[in-house]
């Protein structure tokens, strides 16, 4: 199984909510793909580009 990290460009919206009702039917898995959504409320902006700042 392909593992994935996806990580959201802000807190969960409804701009997001196609990642979650896929992952939540198990299309990702069909796919053979181990998705991890991260939230930047989940990683304090480490991985998450909302407000990381450009290097």
């Amino acid at each position: 199984m392909n593992k994935i990290k996806l990580a959201l460009d802000w807190t969960p919206n409804i701009n997001h909510i196609g990642f979650f009702v896929a992952k939540e039917k198990g299309y990702y898995k069909e796919k053979d793909i181990d998705l991890k959504i991260i939230s930047p409320e989940m990683d304090n902006y480490k991985e998450t580009p909302a407000k990381k700042k450009p290097k």
